[in-house]
């Protein structure tokens, strides 16, 4: 037996020194795969490979990327972004998706769900209706109107969109979701308010890091009732969102330095903060206000 075992480790002694980098490659393999089981970690892995993908196709003096962005949300907490895309075509707001397997749900959906092979099923928040709160958020925030802040979602992983027929077009996967954002070329801003915006954003942002992940974190926490448990896949935390509701139509103005429409806001900061106002709808190209 003991000579077995030595033949054995004589063995694996050879194959090591022919060839160590196989070896260390099985054992990062070994160490990493749970890890990026992680519910955490597999999202950050598609915010990743998002980042890489507008790096390598989105010519970067057309269009401006700030990543993982979290704002106020005007209700005394926040929401957190993946993706925001600055473009004179419009600015496009990215929720990723890192789920793999098949994908059930429609387009006014309150839950979507997501089946594995072999049978586990799990429900998630139709990500249409979360990132409906982002790009209303960063609407508000940057005094832009509906036609110039734009939803994409984008699914990540190993998934199929079962549904796919139920969806809009601004469903991606990651290929799809570079065409989708290029294929828009209506010019929406000149290249003095894309730099604009783009600052907008960077200012008003909450600075990156693991002090304002947590305290988001304990946000949306926050806002679930107790009895209810979290909407999630596999322990992510995901935000509640507001289905977007039909509204009485308002009062329409004209503004007087422009002539573009006026658009009634909420004050975010300052001593009037929560307070309404008209503000002109071609901002930040126009600052108008009543």
């Amino acid at each position: 037996m003991d000579q077995l075992i030595k033949a054995a480790m004589k063995s694996f002694g050879q194959i090591w020194t022919q060839n160590p980098l196989l070896f260390t490659l099985v054992g990062l393999i070994l160490i990493f795969t749970p890890i990026f089981r992680m519910p955490g970690v597999k999202g950050w892995f598609g915010e990743m490979l998002m980042r890489l993908g507008f790096k390598l196709s989105l010519p970067k003096d057309v269009y401006r990327v700030v990543n993982n962005v979290t704002i106020p949300d005007g209700r005394g907490g926040t929401t957190q972004i993946d993706h925001i895309v600055v473009s004179p075509y419009g600015v496009f707001v990215v929720e990723t998706k890192h789920y793999k397997g098949w994908i059930f749900g429609g387009e006014h959906d309150r839950q979507w769900t997501q089946k594995i092979h072999g049978g586990h099923s799990q429900k998630f928040q139709n990500p249409l209706l979360q990132n409906y709160k982002h790009t209303e958020c960063l609407r508000e925030l940057l005094g832009l109107s509906k036609e110039q802040v734009k939803s994409v979602i984008v699914f990540t992983g190993e998934c199929t969109l079962k549904t796919r027929d139920k969806l809009p077009t601004h469903v991606t996967h990651p290929g799809s979701c570079v065409r989708y954002i290029s294929s828009h070329r209506d010019i929406l801003f000149d290249v003095e308010a894309v730099t604009a915006v783009e600052a907008a954003i960077r200012e008003n942002r909450l600075t990156p890091g693991w002090k304002t992940a947590r305290q988001h974190k304990a946000y949306v926490q926050s806002l679930r009732p107790a009895q209810q448990g979290p909407e999630t896949v596999e322990d992510e935390v995901v935000e509640s969102a507001e289905v977007p509701t039909s509204a009485e139509p308002q009062q329409t103005r004209q503004c007087p330095k422009c002539g573009a429409d006026m658009v009634l806001r909420t004050a975010r900061r300052g001593a009037k903060a929560g307070s309404q106002f008209w503000g002109c709808s071609n901002y930040p190209r126009c600052r108008h206000v009543q």
